[in-house]
């Protein structure tokens, strides 16, 4: 299953598969993801992301939206003993390892 990180409802989770490494996330409803490059200080996320297609309410699409376009800026990344932190430019998201 890989790496799962938490944050209340929302996660990141990292997968390695045999054809390349995957990382998914949720904030509220919709589950969206990609292929990933981790980088020593980057995630280089594909641009092949897609995402379920769920009817959310508005304000869990907005929240699943903020997080998708987060995700797509190649943040950098830091593990600080279980706990993930993701920074692009002034947002920073943090997710604890479930």
């Amino acid at each position: 299953m890989g790496k799962v990180f938490r944050d209340g409802d929302a996660f990141v989770r990292f997968e390695r598969r045999s054809d390349g490494d995957v990382v998914a996330w949720q904030a509220a409803c919709n589950t969206s993801g990609a292929s990933v490059i981790v980088l020593e200080t980057r995630l280089e996320v594909g641009a092949d992301v897609s995402s379920s297609v769920v009817g959310c309410a508005p304000d869990a699409l907005a929240a699943d939206d903020a997080l998708t376009s987060f995700m797509e800026t190649d943040p950098q990344w830091s593990l600080s003993a279980r706990r993930l932190t993701l920074r692009s430019g002034k947002q920073v998201r943090s997710f604890d390892e479930a």
